[in-house]
């Protein structure tokens, strides 16, 4: 009698143990499905965006970032290639003395050696280049530009040459 007395007081104790239990086991399981549809939204994600660079597949792939916050970074940075290109089509029309080369160079953010200063800003389209110093010899001004890994050297506004730093 003491046994079933005392299994009977047990039994909301037994109950909520075994609810609490349902309840996180219940929790898991949305996780999981959770988790499964966020893959799922992903992989769906990359397949409709092959163009993605690398940095970006990987924070889909990892889930560094939520997609539509890899998707709004996409968009502002199609609009800011747009926004290039729009201003290097109209440098390299409003100039049309512009060798093909230059041109050409322009059009893809490159500098070659030959470019007028004025045509190396057209082609970087960023304030963001530094000055790498300036020196006189010989009565010549020469000075260097930098842009990422980019040097350019110029012989007072013409560009004589152009350096890729590997990083």
């Amino acid at each position: 009698m003491k046994t079933l007395l005392c299994i009977i007081a047990a039994m909301p104790l037994l109950l909520t143990g075994c609810l609490a239990e349902m309840v996180a086991q219940r929790n898991m399981n949305r996780m999981e499905v959770q988790r499964q549809q966020d893959l799922e939204a992903r992989r769906q994600y990359l397949t409709a965006h092959p163009d993605l660079d690398i940095s970006l597949k990987w924070d889909v792939e990892h889930g560094t970032q939520t997609l539509d916050q890899i998707e709004s970074f996409r968009v502002r940075r199609a609009e800011f290639l747009h926004k290039q290109y729009t201003a290097r089509k109209k440098y390299t029309t409003d100039h049309p003395a512009l060798t093909e080369e230059f041109r050409h160079a322009i059009m893809m953010g490159d500098v070659v050696p030959g470019m007028s200063s004025e045509d190396v800003l057209a082609s970087w389209q960023t304030d963001e280049w530094k000055l790498g110093g300036d020196t006189n010899f010989n009565g010549v001004k020469i000075s260097e530009w930098k842009l990422g890994n980019t040097i350019v050297t110029f012989n007072g506004d013409i560009v004589f040459s152009v350096s890729h730093i590997r990083l």
